[in-house]
């Protein structure tokens, strides 16, 4: 299996018939698209103590390291302070709640935590252990 962690890697990721959130991809500036993809690989080899190449990445459902790097840049781009004007400029949707009252600061984030979507790439299949008595 061969493994694409860039922008390109990413836009095929998130092509609108390929992902549910590609059209929030796709606002972004291409430059700043590659600069968190950068990041989050940054991120996601510190989280698993490995480059990521062809041999970390298993095919199997799910663990894809390259998958969560994708993800983790498209939290950067609509969440993180890391990207300039992430907070201001990111696409964001207005749930009912918000619509009431006005939207105060926002939380700052552990820059060096994963998103969900992300972890959940790396989450490494366990292995069906039995214990019967005999």
């Amino acid at each position: 299996m061969s493994v694409t962690i860039n922008k390109d890697g990413a836009d095929t990721y998130f092509a609108p018939t390929n992902h549910a959130r590609g059209g929030l991809w796709e606002r972004f500036d291409p430059g700043a698209r590659e600069g968190a993809v950068a990041q989050a690989t940054r991120l996601v080899t510190r989280e698993i103590g490995e480059e990521i190449t062809d041999e970390t990445v298993d095919d199997s459902i799910s663990y894809r390291p390259d998958y969560a790097v994708f993800e983790q840049a498209l939290h950067l781009l609509m969440n993180s302070d890391a990207i300039p004007n992430g907070g201001e400029t990111a696409p964001h949707f207005a749930g009912v709640d918000s619509m009431e009252t006005p939207p105060g600061p926002r939380k700052a984030e552990d820059p060096a935590a994963l998103c969900a979507e992300a972890a959940a790439w790396l989450a490494r299949p366990r292995r069906r252990i039995m214990l019967s008595r005999g």
